[in-house]
């Protein structure tokens, strides 16, 4: 790597631009615009960022601003992705259309962000996003700025960007620098951004600060880049997916457009299928399988899917990738200009099976179909507690059907609360973060954690047949010992209806609580044994099918503390209900639940469905 180093360094300045893009990729680029129909994806990328950057023109640079309690820290973070994108529109529209205003307007952007006091190593993903910001706008408009302008950016890159990563790497920071062995996005997103920066200023630097952050950053990755072994899934959940991956691929993207030697994501287990995890926890409405702190059941841009789907032959990820464009409300994101990639292919042409079980995630997820949007979708997880961002959330599941999400997970409680955003802190007094916050059981509830967050769940079984999926879990572990066996099945029938199955058995008798939280209109029969949910003409249908005993039934609850839960400040769930089932006292129980989507005239079949042991599945 040193040695691809010294021959760009010998080089000079004629290499520019080499992030991520070299002069002849956006000179093939601006050629293809001109080249595309109107309608096409390409110009429609275009014309949207063309539009951006015009309106950036006409704001005022962006300003050092804290706090800004993203993350539950007082943090640079807003500010530094608001330079990001103003000036990678700015100086990505420049490469294309020569016209000087965007240039002046991108150098404002980065003149201010290099004078502010710092970028906020105290919270350095701040640091690593703002520093390939100005990496960015450095190398892109390398040859346009001067040499006056360069210096004051470099030296600003250098010094609120490489020398504090230096001193992590160096390990005379433990406490900022935790990110260098840990295996989350923090180490992606901050492995990513400071290589980008020293990739910038590679060959300009006199005292070898940049590689030796390249060589810091690409020893580091290594710790996170494992998490995706052995089939693709990330364990924080789908936002955190995406802003890793995202980082990631940058990372490696540069030190390949740059001529250096970079890791070989094929050959890394799990990489190169990890664009299927985001495809696989999308529903057929574009809502997503939410578990965790994940940002609510709505897609995030993710252009690092043109790249991944080029590099590792999966245009089924384009496919995706359109759909949440047409479906979603964001703008088109920079690279989704610069890697764009026409070559897409649905998952049923692809011949993705329906359902898919990631492995190392202990998430499956089940659908009817893949092109139809009313068709039904099940994600279930039954995994880990003690993952980075988890909640106690093992046994859960969401549930689409004719278009709507029907069994809801709430999302995270906002990162401001006091003490959520540490697992050590006051996260298991939250009810979003509590088993009783989400579609799974409830032990014996008490003023603890519900749901034992050093434990894990864990997949006894899965099976697949065109008319029958089902997955088996072991929850046993989670509930501190209070049961000698719990085991949760889920099943997906024909295509559309949906069987939870519980089995329990322990040496005393305990209270078990089923939850289902959704948002509809609700009606309970008389003998509590269904529940027909509504949301205008399309209904769910929830039948107990096991035990007979008439005291077990359904009721209607708030989504609130029960009366023996902490109940600290949090936020309120307005909308949101849940379906309870109360076993009172019991050592031995199999309870089992029918949930059917009902269009409007439509009534159940009548054809009964059997409760079998979960061994006989």
């Amino acid at each position: 790597m040193l040695a691809a180093g010294r021959a760009r360094e010998a080089g000079g300045a004629s290499g520019r631009p080499r992030l991520l893009a070299t002069a002849g990729d956006f000179d093939r680029l601006r050629g293809r615009i001109a080249e595309a129909p109107a309608s096409s994806w390409l110009n429609h990328y275009y014309a949207s960022l063309k539009e951006e950057a015009d309106a950036i023109l006409r704001e005022p640079p962006s300003r050092y601003g804290i706090p800004d309690p993203v993350g539950g820290n007082h943090n640079l973070l807003r500010t530094a992705r608001q330079v990001l994108r103003r000036v990678m529109t700015l100086a990505l529209i420049f490469r294309l259309i020569p016209d000087e205003r965007y240039a002046r307007r991108a150098w404002q952007e980065m003149h201010a962000a290099a004078r502010f006091p710092d970028w906020y190593p105290d919270h350095f993903l701040s640091t690593a996003e703002m520093t390939f910001a100005l990496a960015v706008g450095y190398d892109w408009l390398h040859g346009h700025l001067g040499r006056e302008r360069r210096t004051l950016l470099r030296e600003a890159i250098h010094r609120k960007g490489l020398r504090p990563a230096l001193r992590c790497y160096r390990g005379l920071e433990p406490h900022r620098g935790r990110w260098v062995t840990a295996d989350t996005n923090w180490n992606l997103v901050c492995n990513g951004g400071v290589g980008a920066g020293a990739l910038a200023v590679l060959g300009e630097d006199v005292d070898g600060d940049a590689r030796e952050v390249l060589e810091g950053a690409l020893s580091s990755i290594e710790h996170a880049l494992g998490r995706f072994a052995p089939d693709g899934g990330w364990p924080e959940g789908y936002t955190y997916w995406g802003y890793g991956t995202f980082y990631a691929t940058v990372f490696i993207e540069a030190l390949r457009t740059s001529g250096l030697p970079h890791p070989d994501l094929a050959g890394s287990p799990g990489f190169s299928e990890t664009g299927l995890f985001p495809l696989y926890l999308t529903g057929p409405g574009m809502r997503v399988f939410n578990y965790g702190d994940t940002d609510g059941d709505l897609w995030n841009p993710s252009p690092q899917l043109y790249l991944h789907s080029r590099r590792f032959g999966h245009p089924e990820y384009v496919w995706l990738h359109h759909r949440q464009l047409e479906e979603g409300t964001a703008s088109p994101h920079p690279l989704d200009l610069l890697w764009y990639d026409a070559r897409q292919l649905s998952p049923s042409r692809a011949g993705l099976p329906t359902s898919r079980l990631f492995r190392g995630l202990g998430v499956v997820t089940m659908r009817g179909s893949w092109e139809d949007a009313n068709s039904t979708f099940l994600g279930f997880k039954a995994g880990s507690n003690r993952e980075n961002h988890a909640h106690l959330d093992q046994g859960s599941f969401v549930l689409d059907a004719l278009g709507e999400r029907w069994a809801i997970d709430l999302r995270g409680e906002p990162y401001t609360s006091p003490g959520y955003n540490w697992r050590e802190g006051r996260r298991w007094e939250y009810y979003r973060a509590r088993a009783e916050g989400h579609n799974t059981l409830v032990i014996d509830p008490g003023s603890g954690p519900d749901q034992d967050p050093e434990a894990s769940a864990g997949i006894v079984r899965f099976g697949r047949a065109p008319y029958r999926t089902f997955v088996i879990a072991d929850l046993t572990p989670l509930y501190f010992g209070r049961v000698e066996d719990l085991r949760r099945g889920i099943a997906m029938l024909d295509r559309n209806c949906v069987l939870i199955q519980d089995e329990l058995s322990a040496q005393s008798p305990v209270d078990a609580f089923w939850f289902m939280h959704f948002r509809a209109n609700v009606l309970v029969s008389k003998d509590g044994r269904k529940a027909t949910l509504s949301r205008g003409d399309r209904r769910l249908l929830a039948v107990i099918l096991a035990p007979s005993a008439p005291d077990v039934r359904f009721s209607v609850m708030d989504a609130a503390p029960l009366k023996s839960s902490p109940n600290p400040p949090q936020a309120s769930n307005n909308g949101v209900r849940k379906l309870a089932i109360r076993l009172h006292r019991k050592r031995r129980s199999r309870l089992a639940v029918l949930l059917l989507p009902l269009k409007e005239g439509e009534a159940p079949d009548g054809s009964p469905v059997s409760v079998i042991p979960l061994s006989q599945w």
